[in-house]
């Protein structure tokens, strides 16, 4: 333990400096939430996926938080990495076998596992889409962490476990420019293709990931800022509260995780509607969508479009909060500003030209 708050102690203060450094500024809305009343509960954070910064902003904002014991559930091609690798794992990441994670062998052990982190009042972090979002949509839940939550609770009836839902929104996303090779890359490395192919699938997807990171550490060094970030959470949540263990308990069912298969599902759609909820949705997200919408890219039709689809994203309970204190030709402005920064979109006149079309299906995925 005392490794662990060694190795907090170093990396959180570098990590501070260089996002308030990267970005224009960092905006945190949500309740205020008391750390050490979550002391003797279970705690697990589950959080939205876009980019490889998660995991460093994640654990700062926590760390700023007054929230210890972080645990990080992920991916073994992150913590195998070298001397991001072991550092990572020392800051309290434990690896999730990609490969693994169709196995009932290997999800049985990795929720034992993590069952013990929560029994031990460990803060487990998930991102429980499993990876990053490649096109901007909020990917399916995997269960198999969210599944610990469930088992953890099912054996401790007594102890609060709580889950607390927190959504990014980056205004510059700096990896999604590199996400068709990322995607490829991944593609190739399956372990059903040839050596040759996944060797190759290697090269891209890492080298990717290399590519953007160097570009966005270059912007750092001269100054470049990246945007805003936003960090939406809700006040944590009792598993109890949202799904009925026993009344969902199989008893027939060949092994523990079978029995609370129900309650796993019921988790784990709870926790993506939350997510939606709380995912902010920018200019840029509406402005894509109405483009979308509207091929003939008229700026007048998407103009008198908007109004509409924002009432509509408001009924459906997502986060618009960025939205409503603007105007329609605010919106419109603002998305075609944050859209340019990808040179995703042109306007002249009355008339939009796409540019990029990946660009713009990314941030319409969104809605």
């Amino acid at each position: 333990m005392k490794s662990y708050h060694h190795n907090v102690k170093n990396v959180a203060k570098d990590v501070h400096d260089f996002f308030h450094r990267t970005y224009n500024a960092i905006h945190v809305n949500g309740p205020v939430i008391d750390p050490d009343g979550l002391r003797d509960a279970g705690l697990m954070i589950t959080c939205t996926h876009r980019s490889m910064a998660d995991y460093y902003l994640l654990g700062m904002f926590l760390h700023e938080m007054g929230i210890g014991n972080l645990r990080f559930a992920a991916g073994d091609n992150l913590t195998k990495l070298p001397i991001i690798g072991p550092k990572f794992r020392a800051f309290g990441a434990f690896a999730i076998e990609r490969d693994g994670a169709f196995k009932r062998s290997y999800i049985k052990r990795l929720c034992e596992q993590v069952v013990s982190m929560i029994e031990d009042n460990d803060s487990i972090i998930v991102f429980p889409e499993g990876g990053r979002s490649y096109h901007g949509n909020m990917l399916e839940i995997k269960g198999g962490v969210l599944a610990a939550a469930v088992v953890a609770q099912a054996r401790n009836p007594q102890k609060k476990i709580l889950i607390l839902p927190i959504a990014f929104t980056y205004e510059h996303l700096y990896e999604l420019p590199y996400f068709d090779l990322l995607e490829k890359g991944k593609n190739f490395r399956k372990r059903s293709n040839p050596f040759f192919k996944r060797w190759l699938g290697s090269i891209l997807y890492f080298g990717a990931d290399i590519a953007a990171v160097a570009r966005l550490y270059i912007n750092f060094k001269l100054g470049r800022k990246q945007g805003d970030i936003f960090i939406d959470y809700a006040a944590p949540l009792s598993i109890t509260d949202i799904v009925d263990i026993k009344a969902n308990y199989s008893p027939e069912s060949k092994d523990e995780l079978f029995a609370h298969k129900n309650s796993i599902q019921i988790l784990g759609e709870a926790i993506r509607r939350k997510l939606l909820e709380l995912y902010r949705l920018l200019p840029m997200h509406v402005v894509a969508y109405s483009v979308k919408q509207h091929p003939s890219l008229k700026r007048s039709d998407i103009l008198q479009s908007i109004r509409g689809l924002v009432a509509s994203l408001s009924r459906q309970n997502r986060n618009t909060a960025s939205l409503k204190p603007l105007s329609d030709e605010q919106i419109f402005e603002t998305g075609m500003k944050q859209l340019s920064f990808f040179k995703a979109v042109t306007v002249r006149g009355d008339s939009l030209k796409i540019i990029k079309p990946s660009i713009v299906d990314y941030f319409a995925a969104a809605i």
